[in-house]
């Protein structure tokens, strides 16, 4: 006969084990996937894809994606080091958005900070995937595929996720599918795969409370305008 006190266990332990999976810690490598040279032809003097090296530089980040239940944030993790990696380290953490993501409202938040000036981007988030019958073993964990369209209906990005693992997050804007995210690909308009993000570790430790910055809130739309002023 099961007494009181058992029960009270249990119960105990079912819940502290369902909390410890509601709270995550995951750290992501990003992959830069463009071409080093615009040009192929040998006839023609190389030209380096602009923004190349500066992509490069971005391999060598820490990533983490912090979910505390209800909310993450997707960062360059801040790390002590020495020299000149370290002074770029910090210039990029600076420039880099913060991605904020409030899950109960499917709302995402880029908050940045270019020029002296403070950004904080709000826009309500593409949680809209098919997932195809691909399946593949990606860091020992069996995964599957699902991919994002534009509004021509171009991919837009590919996700691989995990369904062992029921946390619908992932890096930056790859949320809403059921299981963690551990792998993307991000395409440009002609269909060429740019940039991605890697699963590097998970950690299922309690996490603080996100709290999404206090500031103003623009759209996209403005942001974009804003710096397409500010560069001419």
């Amino acid at each position: 006969m099961i007494n009181k006190v058992t029960i009270i266990v249990l119960i105990l332990s079912i819940s502290i084990s369902s909390f410890s999976q509601d709270q995550a810690k995951i750290e992501y490598r990003y992959i830069n996937l463009t071409k080093q040279y615009i040009s192929s032809d040998d006839n023609k003097p190389k030209q380096k894809t602009p923004g190349y090296d500066l992509q490069k530089i971005i391999e060598e980040l820490p990533f983490v994606l912090i979910f505390d239940g209800s909310k993450s944030v997707f960062k360059i993790e801040k790390r002590m080091g020495v020299g000149d990696k370290s002074i770029t380290h910090n210039q990029l953490t600076s420039m880099l958005p913060e991605t904020y993501i409030d899950y109960n409202n499917n709302t995402r938040y880029d908050y940045t900070e270019i020029s002296g000036q403070t950004f904080l981007v709000k826009e309500k988030l593409n949680v809209n995937w098919k997932i195809t019958g691909d399946i593949k073993l990606i860091k020992g964990y069996t995964c599957k595929k699902a991919i994002q369209f534009d509004e021509n209906e171009n991919i837009k990005m590919e996700a691989w996720f995990v369904p062992d693992i029921p946390l619908s997050i992932g890096p930056s804007y790859a949320v809403g599918l059921p299981g963690l995210v551990i792998q993307t690909k991000q395409f440009n308009k002609k269909g060429e795969a740019y940039s991605g993000f890697e699963f590097v570790n998970i950690d299922f430790s309690k996490q603080k409370e996100i709290i999404i910055p206090n500031h103003n809130t623009i759209t996209e739309k403005e942001f974009t305008d804003i710096m397409k002023g500010s560069r001419q």
